[in-house]
């Protein structure tokens, strides 16, 4: 009955501990939490809580912040914001400054339920943010490192390392997504050029008549908008990679449509990937158009490399409904389809039903679970 007792007293003071009040961390480590109020006459349960650390309190995440630019500004005092993720929710918050040394600890970190960090360091105005490992009680202890840049308004000599334009046809409607990938060679993070009074590093414009644009929603949420016909980034360029995806959809006409990709930088790679489905696609400006097997449907590619900076890429697509109407059937996606057709018109009909009946869908479910990168740092204050 003793020992019963005892662990119904434990049980009471550790759910007391784990209060909601302890949800926020600061810094220097959790605040020394307050004796939990018991009723009068209740026996001293000190001792027994003195025996290990609680389970609210029982990570470390030591956080190192590293001067990426040659001869840059020190990262002491830089402002530290840790946000802590689990199941995609942010479940509490620390804060805290880069010390001498160009380090943060933070001790006492709960642990329940288990969670990632994601750290963010404001340096110079820009915020730069990096996911850390997953802690839990079995991985008490997290160590990172997050790289900073001192900033600059001259522009680098950054281009596009790689752009994959992906068209597809939906009925009567063309589907394009175009993703870039943006290369600054510099050790220095890029503001942007000044236009109409904002700093502008990426200035995309895209085809008359688009529908439905969608911009990724990490680009949107720090900074990048469609305006005036142009994809239009506020989002200071980092030294190396930064990837940005846009996507929109035209509308075929009966005569078809024809609309042109320009190059906001010089293109080192580019690809245009277009169904080989039968429809008349004529890409300018490139090579290829060579058939390959990608997936459930054939695809045709054509690619370029070295494209200096205003490179004008035409793409031309037909109208499906109007090839439809002059009798002309979508290709099937089998290399023996030339020896099928060679059997007779009735065949060809019915094979070309079958393969729109029986063509698997390409739609994926997204999600995210874990923080993510951000794909660029933030502004802060003023520039």
């Amino acid at each position: 009955m003793r020992w019963s007792r005892q662990i119904l007293l434990i049980t009471t003071a550790l759910l007391l501990l784990a209060r909601p009040g302890l949800a926020d961390t600061p810094a220097t480590g959790p605040a020394s939490a307050p004796a939990p109020v018991l009723p009068a006459g209740h026996p001293d349960i000190s001792a027994f809580l003195t025996t290990g650390p609680s389970v609210a309190g029982a990570g470390t995440l030591a956080i190192h912040v590293v001067q990426g630019s040659s001869g840059g500004s020190a990262v002491a005092g830089d402002k530290i914001g840790v946000e802590f993720y689990a199941a995609g929710q942010v479940i509490r918050r620390a804060q805290g400054v880069v010390d001498d040394g160009g380090n943060l600890v933070l001790k006492g970190l709960p642990l329940v339920p288990p969670c990632q960090p994601l750290v963010k360091v404001t340096h110079v105005g820009l915020e730069y943010g990096t996911p850390g490992p997953d802690m839990d009680m079995d991985h008490p202890s997290a160590s990172m490192s997050v790289s900073v840049y001192d900033r600059t308004e001259e522009t680098p000599a950054w281009n596009v390392q790689m752009r994959h334009v992906i068209v597809r046809h939906l009925g009567d409607t063309l589907q394009v997504t175009d993703m870039l990938y943006l290369t600054n060679p510099s050790d220095k993070t890029w503001t942007g050029a000044v236009k109409d009074g904002k700093h502008v590093t990426l200035d995309l414009p895209l085809p008359t008549g688009v529908r439905d644009v969608q911009i990724s929603a990490n680009l949107r949420d720090e900074g990048t908008e469609f305006l005036g016909g142009h994809v239009v980034s506020a989002i200071p360029l980092t030294p190396g990679k930064t990837e940005m995806q846009v996507a929109y959809t035209l509308p075929l006409l009966a005569g078809g449509i024809a609309f042109t990709v320009p190059a906001p930088a010089p293109v080192a790679h580019m690809m245009v990937f277009a169904p080989a489905d039968g429809a008349n696609l004529i890409v300018a400006g490139l090579d290829g158009g060579k058939m390959a097997n990608t997936g459930p449907e054939a695809t045709r590619c054509y690619q370029g490399a070295n494209l200096p900076a205003g490179t004008v890429v035409t793409i031309a697509a037909s109208s499906m409904s109007a090839l439809n109407q002059s009798g002309v059937e979508p290709a099937a996606t089998s290399s023996r389809l030339p020896r099928i057709l060679a059997i007779g018109s009735l065949v060809v009909v019915l094979l070309g039903g079958i393969v729109i009946f029986m063509r698997p869908s390409t739609n994926a479910a997204k999600g995210q679970a874990k923080p993510q990168a951000s794909r660029g740092p933030k502004r802060r204050g003023k520039d």
